[in-house]
């Protein structure tokens, strides 16, 4: 239960409210050099996890490096877990700053099941993943395969004034003897009482530089949430009865 409320949260989101993308878009506007650039794409999509139907909403990072000659772009899913209370309940041990015993086993449980190809999440993800494949080469799949390589364990990526936990893997796409390879990775951070969820999927090739780019856009999305937090806890504090 503990790995699969986390993995399905790191790679897709949990089950899920759209998140508005107008967050990330001024995340960026601090965060990213100019070279880099995201926007927001407008409508909302879904994707099916383990039977269930995920919305989601869609936005593009493209780095154009021109001294470099070089392009490159992926995309940038989001999702919060909205009114989701058990899933709320789920993740809350996970950001304290100090974790249990426990806690880390609930890590460690979700690593295993991540890196193990016969585990039940492992199938779940890259089921998932195909469908989302299939969909976007446009067709009801013209013997697409998808594999997950390369799994990268969940961490925590934060500082001192957020937690954020990341996670990765490359996806092997492959038809009819073509192969293409992609890569996603994950980040998920508390956002008022809710838990949100950015996943970037790019070609292998330009998951250095969006990635790097990525990360820094969610922690400065995260932090920005953590000040927000912050202010509402002091407003809410009642000092009419101290003298």
């Amino acid at each position: 239960m503990i790995g699969k409320g986390i993995a399905l949260a790191l790679l897709l989101a949990a089950t899920a409210v759209p998140a508005g993308a107008s967050e990330l878009t001024e995340a960026a506007r601090t965060a990213l050099p100019p070279m880099i650039s995201y926007r927001e794409l407008p409508g909302q999509q879904t994707v099916v996890f383990d039977g269930w139907t995920i919305p989601y909403t869609a936005g593009q990072l493209v780095a154009d490096l021109k001294r470099r000659d070089m392009y490159m772009t992926g995309y940038v899913f989001s999702s919060t877990t909205g009114d989701n209370a058990a899933a709320e309940a789920l993740f809350a041990p996970y950001f304290r700053y100090q974790l249990t015993p426990e806690d880390y086993e609930g890590l460690a449980a979700v690593n295993r099941s991540f890196f193990d190809e016969d585990a039940p999440l492992h199938q779940a993800v890259q089921a998932a993943v195909t469908r989302w494949a299939d969909q976007i080469v446009g067709g009801t799949g013209a013997n697409l395969e998808v594999t997950l390589r390369d799994m990268e364990p969940v961490r925590r990526a934060g500082d001192m004034n957020c937690v954020v936990y990341t996670a990765g893997a490359r996806i092997v796409l492959s038809s009819d003897g073509l192969i293409l390879p992609m890569y996603g990775r994950g980040y998920m951070y508390k956002d008022g009482s809710h838990y949100r969820t950015v996943v970037l999927i790019t070609g292998d090739d330009s998951r250095q530089i969006l990635t790097y780019a990525l990360e820094d856009m969610v922690k400065a999305a995260a932090e920005a949430a953590a000040q927000r937090d912050l202010a509402a806890f002091v407003a809410s504090i009642d000092l009419s009865g101290k003298k």
